[in-house]
This record gives structure tokens, sequence and C-alpha cells, in this order.
């Protein structure tokens, strides 16, 4: 499982639930407020003391993302 998985997940849903497994994956208390529409990425990223952590590289709201 997250974070040592060797494979990617797409995690979609709606809130409350999609805020609360973000803040679960990133070792959060309680829930993470996302917007709607909105994109987040977490990677894993070892931490100091040698563990493999969740780590956010992007949040974004969609007046953020462009469209191709």
């Amino acid at each position: 499982g997250c974070p040592t998985a060797i494979a990617t997940t797409l995690a979609a849903g709606h809130e409350p639930a999609l805020g609360r497994v973000a803040a679960h994956l990133l070792d959060e208390a309680g829930e993470r407020p996302l917007a709607k529409g909105g994109v987040v990425w977490i990677a894993a990223r070892p931490s100091a003391d040698g563990d493999d952590a969740g780590a956010l590289v992007v949040e974004a709201t969609p007046d953020k993302l462009s469209r191709s």
C-alpha cells in the first residue's frame, strides 16, 4: 500500500471522502478541503526517519488547470 506501493494509483471521488483520503496519505489529521474539480498529486518521499511518507507535489484548482 501507499506510500511504499510500486504502482501509480488514481483516486477519484467527492468531498468529504476524497479530502479524508488525501489527508490520510499526507499523514494529516482530519480532512484536507479540496476545491470542486481540483487535482491533488501525492508522491512517496523518504522521510528523515527512513520511512517513506506521502508528500504533496501539486494541488491545483480548476481555474489553474489549462485546457488543451
